[in-house]
C-alpha cells in the first residue's frame, strides 16, 4: 500500500520504517528523536548506505523528491 506524504509523515512520527523503492536501490527513512530523522540511501552494488540526519525540513524534501511510492517497511 502506498502512502501518501502525510500518511508517511504520521508513520515515521509514529516510530516506523518507510521506504521508497528507487531506480538503482532504495530509501529508508525513521525517526531517531524527536525533531531528528534518519534517511538512508541504499545504492545497489553498495555495501555502506549513503546516512543523513536531518530536521523535519530534510524529511519533507526526500518525501517529496521520491514521492509517490513510499510504503511501510516490514
Amino acid at each position: 500500500m502506498q502512502l501518501t506524504n502525510a500518511e508517511a509523515i504520521k508513520a515515521v512520527n509514529s516510530g516506523k520504517t518507510i521506504k521508497n523503492d528507487t531506480t538503482d536501490g532504495y530509501v529508508a527513512i525513521r525517526r531517531k528523536t524527536k525533531g531528528l530523522y534518519e534517511i538512508k540511501v541504499f545504492t545497489n552494488g553498495v555495501t555502506e548506505p549513503a546516512v543523513m540526519n536531518g530536521n523535519v525540513q530534510n524529511l519533507l524534501k526526500t518525501l517529496n523528491r521520491y514521492e509517490p511510492g513510499w510504503y511501510l517497511s516490514i
